[in-house]
């Protein structure tokens, strides 16, 4: 075949071939591009639209709420932790709480007595053990290595006491008196030779108006748990507390001791409410041990010589109760503990040795029954409830800034209906194919 041959013959199979146009290519290119950017577009707005909901609304609804009288206060069954930027209960006071928390991130939380206005405090203090909410719920005291801190949360602002001892090493608040002028206080002092040498632990009533200490108290024994080692009578008159394996009675009119020793070392004073409304002293007990847990029983001895009275069992298989309260049908309430703990191993009084990592909620016990308060969170590790709420123990739903409402079943669809609707259109636009009926051209010209 000659050159001119070999040229027509490639010319002839170039004809055969259908050709395209490259601008319509491009423009079809070019719609599926902006089809796939509209469709990436719209996802990431609703991507944002859905963060600011999560983030932002809890802002609002969790801080930004105006503190109302508490005409009438009442218990939030749902609580959780505060969101971000949530403000200073000192700076910003929420008047008066209906409970204080704490948990994974660390900051002592405050909740109003009648919404769920939420304010912070800067410290690790825990609610039950170190920081302690006033019976009225108008005040919060809590540890601060060597001094007392008190927020009052109607007026705003902080008072700090300090012990009178300078070789003191530690100071904590223990129990509140009832009429909320004073508070118990735990003064301790470690030993500069630690072999012939114990602990030192003064107890002392600590006047908040002109910050006084009266001591009625001093040993070497160890002292039972915070939260459990002293109990004020309802008429603020009797202190009990516990040194070791035994519980000592103080009057503050006559200034007269009793003492009487516990049965065993799994006893322990039941905490801040050990006081009955019968005028006996309450004792926690553990009984014995379940697969899922320990046994505990009330028990109500004479606070003379510890006499028993009664028994009241604790239903359910919690790690562990403190008694905070009694009803006006005088039915105890407790906060349960659930998770890992060490109960009473080494000592009396040893209730929780190790750091807790577990949930708390508040239980009403009635008729061997608990009758649930405030309902666990597992975000919430230490709870304290205003004695005086206990009294008639109302609740509220409760709403924590980060807890999503409630849905019913029909919301419920609807949400997920819509939220797979916006999917199904996102897949389609973003794999839609372009069209295939693309117009072929002819074969350019000869240009031999």
């Amino acid at each position: 075949m000659t050159m001119n041959g070999l040229r027509e013959a490639l010319r002839e199979a170039a004809r055969e071939v259908d050709g395209y146009d490259v601008l319509d290519r491009a423009i079809v290119g070019g719609r599926r591009r902006r089809r796939v950017s509209m469709a990436a577009s719209g996802l990431a707005v609703l991507a944002v639209l859905g963060l600011t909901t999560v983030v932002v609304a809890p802002m609002l609804t969790g801080d930004g709420r105006i503190a109302q009288p508490p005409d009438v206060p009442t218990i939030p069954e749902r609580i959780g932790p505060p969101a971000p930027f949530t403000r200073d209960a000192a700076d910003h006071p929420p008047g008066r709480a209906s409970l204080i928390i704490s948990g994974h991130q660390g900051d002592l939380v405050v909740v109003g007595a009648t919404d769920d206005t939420y304010r912070v405090i800067d410290t690790d203090a825990e609610p039950g053990w170190d920081a302690l909410l006033s019976p009225t719920g108008d005040k919060v005291a809590y540890a601060d290595r060597l001094s007392v801190r008190v927020v009052d949360l109607v007026e705003g602002g902080t008072r700090t006491y300090h012990p009178t001892d300078s070789t003191v090493d530690a100071f904590a608040p223990a129990a509140w008196l009832p009429d909320g002028t004073g508070l118990v206080v735990l003064a301790t002092t470690f030993p500069d030779d630690p072999t012939t040498q114990g602990i030192r632990k003064e107890l002392s009533i600590l006047d908040l108006a002109t910050g006084a200490l009266d001591e009625f108290a001093e040993a070497t024994w160890p002292i039972a748990t915070p939260g459990f080692a002293v109990a004020v009578s309802p008429d603020g008159n009797r202190i009990a507390y516990q040194f070791a394996d035994f519980v000592t009675v103080f009057d503050r009119t006559t200034r007269t001791k009793t003492r009487f020793d516990l049965v065993s070392y799994y006893f322990v004073l039941a905490g801040r409410a050990a006081w009955a409304p019968d005028g006996s002293l309450t004792l926690l007990h553990k009984t014995w041990k379940k697969p899922a847990g320990y046994a505990w029983e009330l028990q109500l001895v004479d606070p003379a010589d510890g006499t028993l009275r009664g028994v009241i069992p604790v239903p359910g298989s919690p790690t562990v109760v403190r008694l905070i309260g009694w009803s006006e049908d005088d039915d105890p309430v407790v906060v349960t503990y659930e998770g890992p703990y060490d109960a009473m191993h080494f000592g009396p009084g040893d209730v929780i040795l190790s750091g807790f990592d577990g949930t708390v909620g508040v239980a009403r016990l009635s008729r061997g029954q608990a009758r649930v308060l405030v309902h666990p969170d597992d975000r919430i590790n230490f709870i304290d409830v205003a004695e005086d709420l206990l009294a008639d123990p109302r609740t509220r739903p409760g709403d924590p800034p980060w807890a999503l409402p409630p849905f019913d079943r029909v919301a419920a669809s609807l949400c997920l209906l819509t939220t797979v609707a916006v999917l199904v259109a996102a897949w389609v636009l973003v794999n839609r194919r372009p069209r295939t009926g693309v117009t072929p051209t002819a074969a350019g010209p000869d240009r031999s």
